[in-house]
């Protein structure tokens, strides 16, 4: 069973997670793959990979709350092949080699989601994702005017969208010595897409 993924901007489809979005990003911009033990032992799968789906969305006052389901994988050898499997954020410590040849450990210490308009790099959102669960439902509350596209003009319907994305703090420790360094890794994003009525105070997701 072949899976292909994107690494930090990348898309990946994969049969093995067939009723989900065929969205995953990791964290390098280029295509990963889920293929062989190769893959499997990849410096850029190690740093982890995720997806995350918009399921719900309700305006609450001036803001627009939408729930989202964040998923985190890795690649695994299956029976059947290799696939990318759902697994716990925090308990994971993933292994590569470097360019010696040397085990580097790399364990996942803190993760933040955040979110941005395009163009508009502020950060409207950041939270801290603490849990760890391999799936996890996570709701953001962001201010209606910030997400609208032309938000100036005078009408009722409107489109929208907003950028969500996780940062990732991972500590990289090398096989046989105590030595450690941390590093802040940003995942790709996700464009959130939406449609306001604003006259009946009604959003779809889309």
């Amino acid at each position: 069973m072949k899976s292909t993924l994107m690494i930090m901007g990348i898309l990946l489809s994969t049969a093995a997670l067939s009723k989900q979005p065929t969205t995953v990003k990791v964290a390098d911009g280029s295509s990963a793959f889920c293929q062989s033990e190769k893959d499997v032992d990849s410096r850029r799968n190690a740093k982890g990979l995720y997806r995350i789906k918009a399921t719900e969305a309700k305006i609450v006052e001036d803001n627009v709350e939408v729930t989202m389901e964040l998923r985190f994988l890795k690649c695994e050898k299956k029976a059947r092949g290799f696939s990318f499997q759902e697994v716990a954020p925090f308990a994971e410590k993933n292994i590569f080699k470097n360019y010696q040849g040397s085990e580097v450990q790399i364990q996942t210490e803190a993760i933040e989601l955040k979110t941005y308009k395009d163009g508009n790099y502020k950060v409207l959102v950041a939270q801290e994702i603490t849990k760890n669960e391999a799936v996890q439902r996570i709701k953001a509350i962001i201010p209606i005017e910030e997400v609208l596209n032309d938000p100036t003009s005078n009408r009722t319907m409107y489109d929208a969208n907003f950028d969500v994305f996780i940062t990732k703090l991972l500590r990289y420790q090398q096989a046989g010595s105590e030595k450690s360094f941390r590093d802040i890794t940003p995942f790709g994003s996700y464009r959130i897409h939406m449609n306001f009525n604003l006259d009946k105070g009604t959003v779809q997701l889309r």
